[in-house]
């Protein structure tokens, strides 16, 4: 079944049980589908807002503290294509460049030639 931008087999959800950790409440595969969804519908909400030219920063931003929860602390996120000094995105301020760009203090992944 195509979800979105995630494909999600029946036979996955019948292998997949939650794994029980000590002290922490289980994910659920369901849990999981559902958090994948989410930051799928996130990310073509920031393209549709950009394809209809309303504001896709302030989206974006707000998908950084929704999704990546950068509002809260370090994030380890590492954004496709990126190597170096700026593999990891540790603040909001740096993922937002990787989405949106604009921040001259923050390269821009270059173009693969």
């Amino acid at each position: 079944m195509l979800v979105g931008c995630s494909v999600q087999s029946a036979r996955a959800k019948e292998v997949m049980a939650p794994v029980a950790v000590p002290g922490r409440a289980s994910l659920t595969v369901r849990e999981v589908n559902d958090a994948q969804q989410a930051w799928c519908d996130s990310l073509f909400k920031i393209a549709k807002t950009y394809a209809s030219g309303g504001d896709y920063k302030t989206v974006a931003t707000e998908v950084l503290s929704n999704q990546y929860n950068y509002d809260n602390g370090t994030v380890l996120f590492k954004p496709t294509l990126t190597f170096g000094d700026q593999t990891f995105r540790l603040d909001k301020e740096g993922a937002a460049a990787y989405f949106i760009g604009g921040n001259p203090n923050i390269p821009t992944i270059p173009a693969l030639l």
